[in-house]
C-alpha cells in the first residue's frame, strides 16, 4: 500500500502526523507526534504528545491566510521555551503525514509567533511560509524619537539576568502582586517588564509603589512562592541611560524637531513668515 492509497481509503486510512521543529542552521531539534505512541521515522523518535493539533491548510494568494496554527498544551516542554525565553534564531517547522510506515512531507515553514497566555490550557504556535523570513530591502530603520528595538533583545544587547530582582510577595490576588521591595524603585520601574514564577512568564501592566499588576494571573502563585521580576523600559533616552546604562545601543532619534521643519519658516507673499 502507498501513502496515497491509504489516504483515500475509508477502511485502511489511519492518519497520524509528525511535527518536527528545528532551530535553523543548528542540530537542535524537537520532534512530536499526534499518535498515541512514539514513532520512529528516518531514524529519529517522535514523542507521543496528547493535545497537539493544527489548523487546516488553505491554498490562497493571501499571505495572511497561509498561516498555520499548531496547538500544544500550555505546560508542554516546547511551549515553555517561549514562556521563559525566546530561542535565539529562526525555528523551522516540518509536518509529515502518514499511515503505518508510509509518510510524506506534508507542510513546512517557520514559526512566526507563539501565544502562551491566550489560554491556561493551550499555547498557539503561529507558523508561516519560508517567504516570511525574507527581509524587506527598502525600509530597514525607522526614523522615530523613541528607541524601537525590543528590550533584552539581540539589538538591545542587555542580559535580563543582570537586572533581575528576586522577591517573595507579601500578597497575591489574581494578577496583583504586592511587596515592599517594589517600593524601593520609582513608580513605573517594572512596568513593561515581566515576572517569572512557576515556569510561567507574565508581562507587567503597571507598577505603583509596592504593587505590580500583571496582564494575566500566574497559576498557583501564592505569597509564599519566590518570583523573579525584571524591569521594563519606556524606550526613552533618559531611561536607557539611568536605568540600564545602555546608551551605545540606543536606537531612538530624540533630536527630531518638535515642529514640521520644512514649512514652518516659509515666507508668504507679503514677506512675512508664516
Amino acid at each position: 500500500m502507498t501513502f496515497q492509497s491509504d489516504e483515500i481509503s475509508v477502511a485502511s486510512g489511519q492518519p497520524v502526523e509528525l511535527y518536527r521543529f528545528r532551530l535553523q542552521d543548528t542540530s537542535t531539534y524537537w520532534r512530536y507526534t499526534s499518535a498515541a505512541y512514539d514513532i520512529v521515522y528516518g531514524g529519529d523518535t517522535y514523542t507521543a504528545t496528547p493535545g497537539i493539533s493544527r489548523s487546516t491548510f488553505e491554498e490562497t494568494d493571501d499571505t495572511l491566510k497561509t498561516e498555520l496554527k499548531i496547538t500544544l498544551p500550555s505546560n508542554h516542554v516546547f511551549s515553555n521555551l517561549f514562556i521563559l525565553y525566546v530561542p535565539n534564531g529562526i525555528i523551522e517547522v516540518t509536518i509529515f503525514r502518514g499511515h503505518g510506515s508510509n509518510f510524506v512531507q506534508y507542510w513546512d515553514g517557520l514559526i512566526k509567533v507563539v501565544y502562551t497566555i491566550e489560554s491556561d490550557e493551550n499555547a498557539s504556535i503561529i507558523c508561516g511560509p519560508h517567504t516570511d523570513s525574507v527581509q524587506s530591502p527598502f525600509i530597514i530603520r525607522k526614523y522615530v524619537r523613541q528607541c524601537d528595538v525590543p528590550l533584552y533583545g539581540s539589538a538591545c544587547g542587555l542580559n535580563p539576568e543582570n537586572f533581575k530582582v528576586e522577591v517573595t510577595p507579601t500578597y497575591v490576588s489574581e494578577a496583583t502582586i504586592i511587596s515592599l521591595t517594589f517600593s524601593g524603585y520609582s513608580d513605573g520601574y517594572f512596568q513593561g517588564g515581566y515576572v517569572i514564577a512557576n515556569n510561567f512568564r507574565r508581562k507587567i501592566k503597571s507598577h505603583v509603589t509596592s504593587t505590580i499588576v500583571l496582564v494575566k494571573a500566574i497559576p498557583g502563585l501564592t505569597n509564599l512562592i519566590p518570583i523573579n521580576v525584571y524591569p521594563g523600559c519606556d524606550h526613552a533616552k533618559a531611561t536607557c541611560i539611568s536605568r540600564f546604562n545602555n546608551l551605545p545601543e540606543y536606537r531612538g532619534c530624540d533630536y527630531i524637531p518638535d515642529g514640521e521643519p520644512f514649512t514652518q519658516y516659509i515666507l508668504d507673499t507679503d514677506g512675512i513668515t508664516a
